[in-house]
């Protein structure tokens, strides 16, 4: 290694070199964000460990970084920008590394797991025990307990009567309250997604908890539960609430509101031409903006269907004539 002397006398005189040669040499001057001294050097803004260790000792490889020896993540307290090992520049303490090397000395959690023989339940990682997945070590004994508790050993996976009931067997009284609420709701009209944010779980977890409590298929569950809520929609359409009711009550979008009333809709639309729109707002009194409001509609809808500029919906003929059906017009 050259001496420190032979640096450019512009970044030597940042430099504070202690008289022991084997501590830390402290940069001085400017500081990026994450702590690393900074210099210009050759019309580039630099890290100033890296220039100072490309002038006194050798050219860094490319793909390499330099890896601060005189920092031990175990023992500095500071961290961050704080450290005081980040403003070194002693090329004695630095050393060329690759990334993943770098990041295995510090505390991050991919470096504990790196660094760790054994798995969260404490089976000790050897040939033959884990296997890699995604980069990352999945452990073959705590896999094959998994399994043993969700199905019984010498029951094929297909044979789906044996694996319930071996399941069952296993259930808490809490996790049997929890099904049976998981039913209830499902049975009542609601969405998996509305189940999930009542019970506080996941809606993919709450469709599994119906069909394994059920014993059926995912599809025909989903069908049932579909036809619940579209029956439930209808009823409370025909009390006259609106489709933003309708969604708020049953926790659903106006889109699947829409969807189901559709398909047993009554098409009234033939019932409500321009001319009769009109008569019936005059003979109830109402202006085109009370109207449209009773409708859930913009008042210049309501103006376009009067001047038949524009066709109403069949679920708009339908909320009109259920209003007509209660004045008995």
């Amino acid at each position: 290694m050259r001496p420190v002397e032979t640096l450019p006398p512009r970044i030597h005189s940042k430099i504070q070199v202690p008289e022991d040669p084997d501590a830390c040499w402290t940069w001085g001057a400017c500081v990026s964000p994450a702590g690393y001294g900074r210099v210009r050097w050759e019309g580039v803004t630099r890290e100033a460990h890296r220039v100072v260790y490309a002038l006194l000792r050798e050219p860094i490889p490319a793909a390499m970084v330099l890896d601060h020896l005189c920092h031990d993540p175990n023992v500095c307290t500071r961290k961050g920008r704080e450290c005081p090992h980040r403003r070194c520049v002693n090329p004695m303490h630095l050393k060329a590394v690759t990334v993943a090397a770098n990041n295995l000395r510090s505390l991050a959690p991919p470096a504990l797991n790196a660094q760790s023989d054994r798995c969260d339940n404490g089976h000790l990682y050897v040939t033959g025990s884990f296997r890699m997945e995604n980069g990352s070590r999945r452990c073959l004994i705590c896999r094959r307990e998994k399994d043993q508790r969700r199905r019984p050993r010498g029951v094929p996976r297909k044979d789906r009567a044996a694996v319930r009931e071996f399941r069952a067997a296993g259930e808490t009284p809490e996790r049997r309250a929890r099904d049976a609420e998981i039913v209830r709701l499902r049975d009542s009209g609601m969405t998996f997604h509305a189940i999930a944010a009542e019970l506080g779980i996941s809606h993919s977890f709450a469709s599994a908890r119906y069909n394994r409590t059920t014993g059926s298929d995912p599809t025909s569950a989903k069908l049932s539960g579909r036809d619940a809520r579209q029956t439930r929609v209808r009823e409370l359409a025909a009390t006259g609430m609106a489709p933003g009711e309708i969604a708020a009550t049953l926790q659903v979008s106006r889109v699947t509101v829409f969807r189901d009333l559709e398909t047993s809709r009554v098409d009234y639309r033939a019932d409500w031409p321009p001319a009769r729109i009109r008569e019936f707002r005059t003979t109830l009194g109402l202006s085109q903006r009370e109207l449209a409001e009773r409708l859930e509609v913009t008042w210049s809808a309501v103006s376009l269907w009067e001047r038949g500029r524009s066709n109403i919906s069949w679920f708009i003929a339908a909320r009109l004539q259920a209003l007509a059906s209660e004045r008995a017009l």
